[in-house]
């Protein structure tokens, strides 16, 4: 019997139906009488094969499958069927004559005999490749998407136009106000607080209207913490929204931190003192970082001060140290460090052993702000950004307060000693005028010889002499004494509430300090003048002009003394430098006098002479005494040092009326007779006298006389070193006189 009369015994109404069901149809049919043959097929699964459809029948099935594997697993399939009797629907994959995979839908259906046996087996397949790779394409763009979701830091909501929770995508459950299921085909007004759901419900009605994305924020209580989110609002059809929501807190949370600095700045910026600084450095360091302890260090005196910890600060742990350490490090480079285990750096000294980790900011050169962990790695780096914006704040502050300070220190004091300048002890004195300060007593002050000292030693010797005279005067003094240097070498000292006595035990005091100060160049000296405003009626302007003129007639009274302990020190001096001694002047001025007297000097003309052949050599005492005591010879910048004794001997005996007569003296006396000599390169008769002779009786001397550099010259040896060089050096004629008259 064939397939088409057994199926039409079966099934079949007719011929008709049986082709048209077979090679009609868009699928694959086949009839089989056994496991491992076709008995028919239709043409559609025969043109899979390349195949007609009569030679397919009745060959076996592995001669006609291209690939082995495939035939067997459709033999087997067979086989369960006629073991069975069941129905079997598989999917297989199958290569057609091309050598192209195919996935067959395969439903297998036994047909039975009369007698109830089965005797074949009808198959139908539908070729659901490209299906497959459809669904395969829609699941690996779901996979895609619920992939970029996960990893996006936003929430996908689609909402209907009454708030409904559609649907939603995450990776982020943890921004969710509930969990998922929860959450699905609720409103938004049943599940989030009024107010949130409020604003969300505005913005989804506007989108709707105008299809435009709507972008706004709003804050909400999410797994028991406070977060910030920001929300996109898009319409999705008529009645349809999209939602994409993202987690801004961390923006939000820096833009707070931001507007906290900048808030603190701005107190920072008109804080009147410096405590007030530390205290809101720590005060902010609190709210925009998270740590257990930090600790505000200036330094002074070499040593790391504690000047303001947080709250978290056990007792005894706020203590100095040496700037040394962590600490030392970031201070002295000046860099920002963070220590992620303290345990593992070397320098780490914690104050205690739970202690972790650590931010460490420099401020400035004043010292170095701390924040402190328990934890390790505790801190990153836009921690220590916040920080170091915090800390340039402060240091701002301080260096503005310092700043202002000094302005204000310089304002009322003088530069140079940190007296009270003119200006605030005239305010002071306008301000102590009153009945309750009487009696009011002024000392005014002037140091003696300072024109000479700086003419002499120069200008800072001059002001080491001024500051001398300021430590004097405040050693001398009260606590609630003004004391102002009004200018130059001029001092007054406002005493309230002092009686005239009492004035004048400071003024001594004062006096027997300074005979004390052993330190000085020249003996410090001060003429002081003392008036006392007794009653109300008195000005107070004329009594500070009294004791002006008390101190001047003082001063007058007391020069011919000072200037006279003057001169001793400075010859004094000049002698410890152990260049001219004692007995070098005392011989020069013996030999002077002889000159003098062979040149018929009256007595004035002699006793110049005398006088600056003693002390020409004065201007020497500012010169370095390791110049004047070297051995070997001289540098051309030594020289140069040595060449200014003449000019600075003529500044100091022009300071001194005692000597003003001797300072062009002194001034030539290393003039040459031929000009080639110093300081001025003067001639023959244009150098006085006294100078030419000077000249020559101090070579003499220095030739006989053992020095540092050179051993003496026999007297013949330096008369003929006189004669070689007389009329270039020396004057002749002085030269003739010395040898014949007076050696």
């Amino acid at each position: 019997m064939s397939l088409n009369q057994k199926i039409s015994n079966d099934r079949l109404a007719d011929e008709d139906l049986f082709h048209i069901f077979f090679n009609e149809f868009d699928f694959h049919a086949w009839y089989h009488d056994s496991a491992s043959t076709y008995q028919e097929v239709n043409e559609r699964h025969a043109d899979f094969f390349g195949l007609e459809p009569g030679y397919m029948s009745s060959v076996d099935l592995k001669d006609i499958f291209l690939n082995a594997e495939e035939a067997d697993a459709f033999i087997e399939d067979n086989q369960v069927v006629f073991e069975t009797g069941r129905k079997l629907t598989i999917e297989q994959s199958l290569t057609d004559h091309y050598g192209k995979k195919h996935i067959l839908k395969i439903r297998r259906q036994p047909v039975y005999s009369e007698t109830g046996n089965i005797k074949g087996i009808l198959c139908l397949a539908e070729d659901i490749t490209e299906k497959r790779k459809a669904e395969k394409g829609l699941y690996e763009r779901e996979e895609l998407f619920q992939s970029i979701i996960a990893t996006l830091p936003d929430i996908l909501m689609f909402l209907d136009d009454e708030g409904r929770y559609l649907k939603i995508w995450t990776g982020q459950n943890e921004n969710l106000y509930d969990s998922r299921e929860n959450l699905l085909g609720k409103k938004i007004e049943e599940v989030l607080p009024a107010e949130q759901a409020e604003l969300i419900m505005d913005n989804l009605n506007e989108a709707l209207k105008d299809v435009e994305i709507k972008v706004f924020e709003y804050e909400l209580d999410v797994l028991g913490g406070k977060k910030w989110f920001e929300a996109r609002m898009i319409a999705a059809g008529s009645d349809r929204a999209v939602m994409v929501v993202r987690d801004i807190s961390d923006r939000v949370m820096a833009h707070n931190k931001i507007e906290e600095l900048h808030n603190v700045a701005i107190k920072l910026a008109s804080t009147q003192n410096e405590e007030s600084v530390y205290e809101l450095t720590v005060e902010a360091a609190e709210r925009i970082l998270e740590f257990d302890v930090c600790t505000l260090d200036l330094v002074e005196d070499n040593m790391f001060k504690v000047k303001m910890t947080s709250s978290g600060v056990p007792e005894g742990g706020s203590v100095s140290g040496p700037v040394e350490g962590i600490g030392g490090k970031v201070y002295n480079n000046q860099e920002s460090l963070i220590t992620k285990d303290v345990r593992e750096e070397e320098l780490a000294n914690p104050v205690k052993s739970e202690y972790r980790s650590a931010i460490t900011v420099p401020i400035d050169e004043y010292g170095i702000f701390q924040v402190i962990s328990t934890e390790v790695e505790k801190f990153g780096e836009d921690d220590l950004r916040l920080t170091e914006l915090l800390i340039s704040h402060t240091a701002t502050a301080i260096k503005r307060l310092r700043a202002e300070k000094e302005i204000r220190y310089l304002g009322f004091h003088d530069k140079l000693t940190g007296l009270y300048n003119r200006m605030f002890v005239e305010e002071e004195l306008r301000r102590l005028d009153s009945q309750r300060q009487l009696p009011l007593s002024i000392i005014a002050g002037d140091v003696n010889s300072l024109k000479l000292v700086n003419d002499a030693f120069g200008h800072k010797a001059g002001d080491d002499l001024l500051k001398k005279v300021a430590r004097i005067l405040k050693k001398s003094c009260r606590q609630e004494d003004i004391i102002g240097r009004f200018g130059g070498d001029e001092f007054t000292i406002i005493l309230p509430d002092t009686s005239n006595k009492e004035a004048r035990k400071i003024l001594k005091r004062i006096k027997n300090n300074c005979k004390q100060e052993k330190s000085s160049i020249i003996p410090v000296s001060i003429a002081l003048g003392l008036a006392t405003k007794k009653n109300e009626n008195e000005d107070i302007n004329e009594v500070l002009k009294n004791a002006d003129t008390n101190m001047y007639e003082n001063k007058i009274r007391e020069s011919e003394e000072v200037k006279n302990l003057v001169l001793e020190t400075l010859m004094g001096k000049l002698g410890e430098k152990e260049f001219e001694t004692q007995r070098h002047c005392e011989r020069l001025k013996k030999m002077a006098f002889k000159i003098g007297r062979e040149l018929e000097f009256n007595s004035a003309e002699m006793e110049r002479l005398e006088k600056a052949a003693y002390l020409h050599d004065i201007g020497m005492i500012s010169t370095p005494e390791e110049i004047l005591k070297k051995a070997g010879e001289l540098t051309v910048d030594e020289w140069i040092e040595i060449k200014k004794h003449p000019e600075t001997g003529y500044r100091i005996a022009r300071s001194s009326d005692k000597l003003t007569d001797i300072a062009n003296i002194i001034l030539h006396h290393h003039e040459r007779w031929d000009g080639n000599g110093y300081p001025r390169g003067i001639e023959g008769e244009s150098i006085p006298v006294q100078s030419r002779i000077i000249a020559v009786i101090d070579a003499f001397d220095v030739m006989v006389n053992k020095s540092l550099y050179r051993e003496p010259l026999t007297k013949e040896e330096a008369i003929a070193e006189l004669y070689d060089n007389a009329g270039s050096q020396f004057d002749p004629e002085i030269v003739d006189i010395f040898v014949e008259k007076v050696i």
